[in-house]
């Protein structure tokens, strides 16, 4: 069956046309594993010392009504008797005479104590995709993802936050929480060492991961979702006002428009099925129609459970393309 006929059958069978359409992203010229590697940074260029000054001078925006437990530079509603003041209460016994307010309580029938504003730290989450299809690509959206997910987490223990990092297959040991820049070296060390999965379940990764951080916080998934089928599933386990959520959609630009013409086998990454179609030029329009679709439908999906999302390009530098897009969507900004 040609690749167009796939694609007519959209609306009446769109789980096979969606994985027609995973299984073109992972065709089947795909780069060497020589060529692969000569093309992908790797790893080990996850930062460098100027990168590193440009992040110092950033935070994470969270919302005021996130949970922290510690004390660190964000706002929050809590109030505690400071000089600092944003509030009045009456006095209460054991309570601090040097934060009795005199003056307006001479204008009173009640001793007033000054009220000031307890700041806390923020508690960011960062579940990072590692699945057969993030390592597709030149440089492979595994590498794009790790860079990003390095740059945020420098970020969040740089400026007092704490930080917890895992994986979606949940293979490996989850690194946090930690709190502190002096843990950052360990953060680029269990990036590096991620391990590569074949595939992943997001929705009982999420279900797990919500059992265990109960008290919630910032969640920032970074995946392509290609394998993943309701996203609103893993959504309703990080609900508000718990959870402040962000879905970070890291594409390959050749996903987004492909070159590719004529007969081509296509293998699926992630279950190694193969498939042969003919691609023509309605076909490809065709397919274009359809990941601008899919991604509307993320977006929207994201809406509706309160999440916000952004989509990336794998091949963005971060520093001159990535973080100004964050800044302007308000997920960092200066410290």
């Amino acid at each position: 069956m040609s690749f167009s006929a796939t694609f007519r059958r959209l609306k009446t069978r769109p789980a096979e046309a969606w994985e027609a359409a995973r299984a073109w992203w992972q065709a089947a010229n795909a780069p060497t594993r020589r060529d692969a590697a000569a093309a992908d940074p790797g790893p080990e260029s996850l930062t460098d010392a100027a990168f590193l000054r440009t992040l110092d001078r950033l935070a994470l925006q969270t919302q005021r009504r996130l949970r922290g437990d510690n004390i660190g530079q964000r706002a929050s509603f809590r109030r505690l008797p400071a000089s600092d003041f944003r509030e009045h209460r009456v006095y209460q016994p054991g309570d601090d005479l040097r934060h009795v307010d005199w003056n307006a309580s001479a204008r009173a029938e009640h001793v007033f104590i000054k009220m000031g504003e307890q700041t806390k730290e923020a508690s960011l989450h960062l579940l990072l995709d590692s699945s057969a299809s993030m390592q597709w690509g030149q440089p492979s959206k595994l590498w794009a993802g790790r860079r990003l997910a390095a740059a945020l987490g420098f970020i969040a223990l740089n400026y007092g936050d704490r930080l917890s990092v895992a994986d979606v297959a949940g293979s490996a040991a989850p690194f946090g929480p930690k709190m502190g820049k002096a843990h950052v070296p360990a953060l680029l060390r269990h990036l590096r060492e991620l391990p590569l999965q074949r595939q992943a379940n997001l929705g009982a990764a999420a279900a797990e991961y919500a059992r265990r951080h109960a008290r919630g916080g910032l969640m920032v998934l970074i995946s392509d979702l290609a394998d993943v089928t309701d996203l609103g599933q893993a959504l309703r386990h990080w609900r508000a006002p718990t959870w402040q959520v962000l879905v970070l959609h890291l594409l390959h630009p050749a996903e987004l428009a492909p070159t590719l013409r004529g007969e081509i086998e296509l293998q699926d990454s992630e279950t190694s099925e193969r498939a042969n179609y003919d691609l023509d030029a309605h076909a490809l329009e065709r397919y274009r129609a359809f990941v601008g679709d899919w991604c509307a439908g993320l977006e929207r999906t994201c809406l509706e459970h309160g999440a916000a999302y952004a989509r990336l390009l794998a091949d963005a530098p971060l520093e001159t393309s990535v973080l100004p897009y964050l800044r302007r969507r308000q997920v960092i900004d200066a410290a």
